[in-house]
């Protein structure tokens, strides 16, 4: 039986911790170093919600959106999510395939 040199809960919550101090990290900065692009915001939403149908052709605002306004920023959120599940499977000791063990042995 393999024995890990770290303690996965631990490592685990490290992760988590990290996550939600970046997060907050960057929306304070965000408010602090751009308040203008705070301002921006309702304009921005005047602009979507009275020229998607000129700009795209889609009939639907949410998909005129999604789909074209914000599609590369949607295929990149997938591609991050694909690493960090990739990653979190690696710490916690991979699939084990072939092994007859999953993650928690």
């Amino acid at each position: 039986m393999k024995e890990n040199s770290f303690d996965t809960p631990g490592v685990f919550k490290l992760l988590v911790l990290f996550g939600c101090l970046s997060f907050l990290f960057v929306r304070i900065s965000g408010a602090i170093l751009h308040p203008a692009l705070y301002e921006a915001v309702p304009q921005l939403a005047r602009y979507y919600t009275h020229n998607f149908v000129a700009d795209t052709g889609a009939s639907n605002a949410v998909s005129a959106v999604y789909l074209d306004y914000r599609v590369m920023d949607s295929l990149f959120e997938v591609g991050i999510l694909l690493i960090a599940v990739t990653g979190i499977l690696f710490i916690a000791g991979g699939t084990g395939r072939g092994t007859g063990r999953g993650l928690h042995e």
